[in-house]
């Protein structure tokens, strides 16, 4: 209890815990630890809270030494050239029953003191939870990750079909823009916490292409996590989430890790990049294909557009938006069934102009028709301006 570093931590006795009802926390996605009271072996004595697990303590961010030190140990980091930092578990800076404007508190001050030493610091945070739980964190956390459409992208199939996830983005960002007028939504697929797409979706190339057909032309600002350019596999445990990246079939390959012995993305389940470099039709030829697009297409860079993003209703197993943009807005169309779909183009309301983009050469947009095979997409200009 003399410990100078013990007030870093979060203690109380037994008998506190139970009479505030502390013992057990509610479950959530990032954690799913119900008792986060540990002991140091005396079962009479204070025990210290671990939200995750018994060795990774929380820290108590209502001691001023505490938030100093992070304040520093971040400082030291933009001193060394870092332009930014992934802020984990970004809700749980102070224990639930503290409540959660704490937190909105303590990111609005480390973003006020950080910017002093670097004004265009770039902050993403975690928050792993629901839209309107995210909206407030935007305050001080310039962008956060988008856990809302990562599941809405990753059940695209099982659900079946989804005409509405257009709405449902435009719902989230409007939910976001009650809090702040301007906010980073950073999209993804698939993290290291999460079963990777490949896996979600068993495999299937056309799907994973359909799903990176829709990250990069969807606003926000994606974010790529390793491996899913060439469909690395990965599921259960968190290390097969995070095998090693697959350079080449080739275990003496030079650059190669082998620091796991890889369950998932062997080169009997996935084609390795060294294979995928040679084959124009590959994953991994598809995500630099649609990286171009986006780089080159000014509509598909706006990254805040709650006004710049509108549902197109084109039927089902079709997803349709149109990406506005005051030098030409585009229409982009993800087909996410398994057969041939013929929408007439009577049915779109803006005035059709040229396909600037087309996943597969089958696509096929004439006078009286747009014709895609299952899991294509295309972006058309628009000629007309917007009604």
């Amino acid at each position: 209890s003399q410990n100078p570093y013990r007030d870093y931590y979060i203690w109380l006795a037994p008998e506190t815990i139970a009479s505030q009802n502390l013992t057990i926390r509610e479950k959530t996605s990032d954690s799913l630890l119900s008792n986060p009271w540990h002991s140091l072996g005396d079962p009479q004595g204070e025990k210290y809270y671990g939200m995750f697990w018994s060795g990774m303590p929380d820290l108590n961010f209502n001691n001023p030494k505490v938030q100093r030190e992070i304040f520093d140990i971040a400082k030291f980091w933009i001193e060394t050239g870092v332009d930014g930092f992934r802020l984990d578990a970004a809700k749980h800076i102070y224990p639930p029953w503290e409540g959660v404007l704490k937190n909105h508190d303590f990111w609005e001050a480390f973003r006020s003191e950080l910017e002093q030493y670097k004004p265009d610091l770039y902050l993403v945070g975690e928050v792993w939870a629901t839209p309107e739980k995210i909206a407030p964190y935007f305050e001080g956390i310039k962008a956060n990750f988008n856990f809302s459409l990562t599941t809405a992208l990753q059940q695209l199939w099982s659900r079946g079909e989804d005409a509405d996830l257009i709405s449902f983005l435009v719902n989230i960002y409007q939910c976001y823009q009650k809090e702040d007028g301007y906010f980073i939504d950073v999209t993804f697929s698939g993290n290291h916490d999460l079963d990777r797409i490949g896996s979600v979706l068993k495999g299937d190339i056309q799907q994973i292409k359909a799903v990176a057909g829709l990250l990069l032309t969807l606003p926000g600002q994606p974010c790529l996590y390793y491996g899913e350019e060439i469909g690395m596999l990965g599921e259960k445990e968190d290390l097969y989430k995070r095998e090693p990246f697959l350079w080449s079939g080739e275990v003496s390959f030079k650059g190669q890790t082998t620091w796991l012995e890889p369950q998932y993305s062997t080169p009997a389940h996935i084609e390795s990049l060294e294979i995928q470099l040679t084959n124009p039709d590959s994953l991994y030829h598809y995500y630099k294909k649609l990286i171009n697009l986006r780089n080159q297409e000014e509509a598909l860079h706006p990254i805040s557009p709650v006004n710049l993003l509108q549902v197109e209703h084109l039927g089902v197993d079709m997803i349709a938006f149109i990406r506005t943009h005051i030098r030409g807005d585009l229409l982009v169309v993800q087909h996410v069934g398994r057969s041939v779909q013929s929408v007439a183009r009577k049915t779109i309301k803006r005035r059709l102009g040229i396909l600037i983009f087309t996943s597969t050469a089958e696509i096929e947009l004439d006078t009286l028709y747009l014709r895609m095979p299952p899991y294509s997409l295309c972006v058309i200009k628009l000629e007309d301006t917007d009604v």
